[in-house]
């Protein structure tokens, strides 16, 4: 799934990169074309359809539980910082999902701020020096397929933030944007969403209490639901909601089933963990959809019993001595 870098110019020699000084500009495109860097490309199956994070550090060698949480996910979160982790992906025999993306938070890779024109082509160069000291090693058995982007709207303007996107966008790497609540989207101009694969929306259906995020809470994802839903009708585009939840929060059957409803109603993949669960495996729990109320007369099993009663010409009584 990956996208085609854009050139400084369009074909009428004006500037595609709105609001960025030119130098930042050269310099995106001159790393973009470097020739020491490891371009992996691959080639991913249609629409996932389970989503899972997990932020903590991994055993080396990767240990039997290990390997049976990473392998469950279609798309697995992972933070490409912890030990244990890049060795995990790099090794091909470890059975993941086909989308392995990092967690990149500029926050703390870009640690200074991006005012001036020499700050923004320094952030390009930490950006550019950080992938390919961590994601893209030579000589691994795989990769990661994309990059999650994350801590970016308090570290860098808008215009930044599509330039680096293309810049990890020529290195191999699908890249998500992470969008939090409470603003979400809400008030961000300029954002080239064309770039993206798909968006990972932070607490979007459920707050951290455990409560429902209800009508004037969502009122500001507006923008951020008109913007993948308009997207997943053009092209192949990938919106997860991630709805972390305090371990000691009460977390009603209404609510998850509600936030269900809802992913499924716009196309979203859900993954509701607790918050201990992001860094301890044994606190992972699968995030399937509850029942609601005599839904389990619906499954297969049971309509077969149904029907089996239904044809029957006749009924024996049978008694079990206890």
């Amino acid at each position: 799934m990956c996208h085609p870098v854009l050139g400084l110019q369009d074909s009428q020699g004006n500037n595609n990169e709105l609001g960025l000084p030119r130098s930042v500009q050269e310099r995106i495109h001159l790393l973009s074309h470097s020739p020491s860097v490891v371009r992996k490309t691959h080639t991913l199956p249609g629409k996932p359809s389970s989503f899972g994070v997990y932020l903590g550090l991994l055993n080396t060698p990767i240990t039997q539980e290990e390997t049976r949480i990473l392998s469950q996910w279609d798309v697995v979160v992972l933070d490409y910082c912890e030990p244990g982790v890049l060795d995990a992906v790099g090794d091909d025999i470890v059975p993941m999902g086909p989308y392995i993306i990092a967690r990149l938070d500029l926050a703390q890779i870009i640690t200074f701020a991006t005012t001036s024109e020499l700050d923004m082509a320094r952030a390009v160069y930490v950006l550019s020096w950080t992938i390919q000291r961590t994601l893209r090693q030579p000589d691994q058995r795989r990769y990661f397929t994309g990059v999650l982007v994350s801590g970016w709207r308090e570290r860098i303007a808008v215009p930044l933030l599509n330039g680096l996107t293309k810049l990890l966008i020529a290195y191999g790497l699908d890249v998500y944007l992470e969008v939090e609540a409470p603003e979400f989207l809400d008030s961000i101009e300029k954002l080239d969403v064309g770039l993206f694969a798909g968006f990972v929306v932070r607490n979007g259906t459920i707050m951290l209490n455990g409560e429902r995020r209800d009508f004037f809470d969502m009122d500001k994802m507006k923008t951020t639901t008109k913007s993948f839903v308009s997207q997943a009708c053009q092209r192949p585009f990938l919106t997860m909601m991630w709805d972390t939840i305090e371990d000691d929060a009460s977390l009603s059957h209404a609510v998850v089933r509600r936030a269900h409803m809802w992913c499924n109603y716009h196309g979203a993949i859900p993954y509701f963990p607790r918050r201990r669960a992001l860094t301890a495996m044994d606190a992972i729990v699968h995030c399937q959809e509850p029942l609601a109320a005599f839904q389990w007369l619906k499954q297969r099993k049971v309509m077969d019993v149904h029907e089996k009663y239904r044809t029957a010409r006749a009924v024996s009584l049978t008694l079990y001595a206890l």
